[in-house]
């Protein structure tokens, strides 16, 4: 049987949980949005924008239900960029990792501003359905063992 930890209650830590969230939100439109719309060179891109949205909103609502349920898993979800791995695996598919998102990201800035590909706007909504449905799995994956790795 798995054990529950107890939730935040107190008025303080809602509110820096809020404060956090709202702040990470923010700091995660902003990056996204510089990593896909600087290589795109504009903002009329109707697609990033929808994806950052959805992604940046599961992220804020993941955080915050977890932060409310299981804290400790939000400390030891902390713990997974490359410095903090120990081994040098763990170190090396994390760095990896993060390249090929960024590079993913990149590369569809820079399909939108030179239009190497035509993509009906169903199969982009279908890729933002895509994202909701992995993350849902994710979020049952975590919630039934938050010490699963990534």
């Amino acid at each position: 049987m798995k054990q529950q930890t107890k939730p935040i209650v107190n008025g303080s830590a809602v509110k820096s949980l809020i404060v956090q969230t709202v702040g990470g939100f923010l700091f995660g439109v902003a990056a996204l949005g510089l990593v896909v719309f600087l290589p795109a060179w504009t903002l009329v891109y109707w697609q990033a924008w929808v994806f950052i949205i959805v992604f940046m909103g599961l992220v804020m609502a993941s955080s915050a239900y977890f932060s409310i349920k299981d804290p400790a898993l939000i400390k030891r979800r902390k713990k997974i960029e490359p410095a903090a791995q120990k081994s040098s695996g763990g170190k090396f598919n994390i760095f990896y990792v993060y390249i090929a998102l960024l590079a993913m990201l990149v590369l569809a800035g820079l399909d939108h501003r030179f239009g190497w590909s035509q993509v009906p706007a169903g199969i982009c909504l279908l890729g933002d359905g895509l994202v909701v449905a992995a993350n849902a799995i994710w979020l049952i994956s975590k919630k039934e063992n938050g010490y699963q790795g990534l």
